[in-house]
């Protein structure tokens, strides 16, 4: 029995003591637009919960691949901007301020990756001998 109650406060101690931290990504949203031939601008948008840790480069997981799965490729995607999108009124300061940084306050960030992908061009030129869609 004592074995059990040391166990129960060691247990208890390290639940109150963790913390646990998240990217808090609320949501994203993915755009394409036609520039030229056979090159598109990929724009991907991350919504971030202030609240969380910062948001890094999601470059290492964004691919770009065949329907198939067989092939794919990474995308390098740049950070274009970041903006406080919080539903508040303007006499209110920014609650995601500074930006990108854990514990910010109760506001949402909207950030806005770019690339342009040529399927005219190597690497991406290797995509067109599959049939079937093209998934980002």
């Amino acid at each position: 029995m004592k074995n059990l109650t040391h166990l129960t406060i060691l247990v208890l101690a390290l639940f109150i003591c963790s913390t646990a931290q998240a990217t808090h990504v609320m949501g994203s949203d993915i755009f394409y637009k036609h520039i030229s031939g056979m090159k598109y601008e990929i724009t991907v948008k991350y919504y971030r919960d202030c609240r969380g840790v910062a948001f890094s480069n999601p470059s290492g997981a964004s691919r770009i691949k065949c329907e198939n799965g067989t092939t794919s490729m990474s995308l390098s995607l740049s950070l274009n901007a970041i903006n406080d999108i919080t539903p508040v009124c303007d006499t209110i300061g920014s609650p995601c301020d500074p930006q990108n940084t854990f514990g910010t306050g109760d506001g949402v960030e909207e950030h806005i990756y770019v690339d342009t992908v040529d399927f005219g061009v190597a690497p991406f030129n290797a995509l067109l001998s599959y049939t079937g869609d093209i998934i980002i």
